[in-house]
């Protein structure tokens, strides 16, 4: 639900959106860098190359625990793996009705976070592919001459239908990355959206009223679903955030089993907060 009965359906860059996303991507690299020369995981536990060991967390892949280390010391002890160059990223995104509401419109956030996912992966002699869901266009990006060409394919963009995700899933790749405010995801589905041995991030992007729910009166809010217009007090607001971060915690808890990374945000804050907050350990 909205707190406004405008909806945010359609994407929409910025002129300077380009200059900011090549930006956070020279960032996020030498943060990558500077993590693999420490001989630590960029996403721990995933990938070929053995860069080390340390201490078992709550929420690493029990596949990834070196059991003969582990018989050598008092604490079970994980493999530290460095994924090679190369590869193949697929970023999902989710461009359903839901994700009209802001403001600004979570597609619009989402289609950001996107693009410069994409552009990060190429950066990494990666083969970027951008599915939106429910519709499945696909937006391929083989280098960063065809940035531009994918924000243009991703413009083309309008938040419209609803995700089926008893028949959605991706094809197989090195790494996903799941886009959206998860409406209708069980944490059992989302688990297996991605094949096996594919490195799995989520990113739940939501509007700023369902982060942070401060009504002082009644508000219109809007059901981008079904176009019904409600007005509701700040106590129901709050009964849905905190169904909101119910749901959250659950989904974080089934997706650190499963070794993936959980991340929520605001569709207010700007694109690089979600970007540093996903890519950055």
């Amino acid at each position: 639900m909205s707190t406004d009965v405008e909806l945010f359906p359609d994407v929409r860059f910025d002129p300077s959106f380009t200059a900011r996303a090549e930006s956070c991507v020279a960032r996020s690299w030498r943060r990558r860098t500077a993590y693999e020369n420490a001989g630590r995981a960029w996403i721990v536990g995933v990938g070929d190359d053995l860069a080390g060991s340390r201490a078992y967390r709550p929420g690493d892949d029990p596949r990834t625990i070196d059991w003969n280390a582990s018989a050598r010391s008092d604490r079970p002890i994980v493999r530290v793996l460095r994924r090679s160059r190369g590869g193949s990223e697929v970023v999902a995104l989710d461009a359903s009705r839901s994700m009209a509401i802001g403001p600004p419109g979570k597609l619009q956030r989402a289609a950001e976070i996107a693009a410069a996912l994409a552009l990060l992966a190429v950066r990494g002699s990666a083969t970027a592919t951008v599915i939106a869901f429910p519709s499945r266009a696909r937006f391929e990006l083989a280098g960063p001459n065809g940035f531009r060409a994918l924000l243009a394919g991703l413009e083309g963009l309008s938040a419209a239908g609803r995700v089926d995700w008893a028949a959605t899933s991706l094809p197989r790749c090195d790494s996903a990355t799941w886009i959206g405010d998860l409406a209708g995801a069980s944490p059992a589905t989302l688990a297996r959206f991605a094949p096996r041995g594919t490195a799995l991030r989520v990113v739940q992007v939501l509007a700023p009223h369902e982060v942070d729910p401060r009504l002082a009166a009644p508000t219109v809010l809007l059901d981008p679903e079904s176009g019904e217009r409600l007005t509701v007090g700040p106590s129901a607001i709050e009964s849905h955030a905190h169904e909101l971060q119910r749901r959250h915690e659950s989904l974080r808890r089934e997706l650190a089993r499963r070794g993936a990374r959980l991340v929520r945000c605001s569709s207010s804050e700007p694109f690089e907060v979600a970007c540093a907050r996903l890519l950055h350990p």
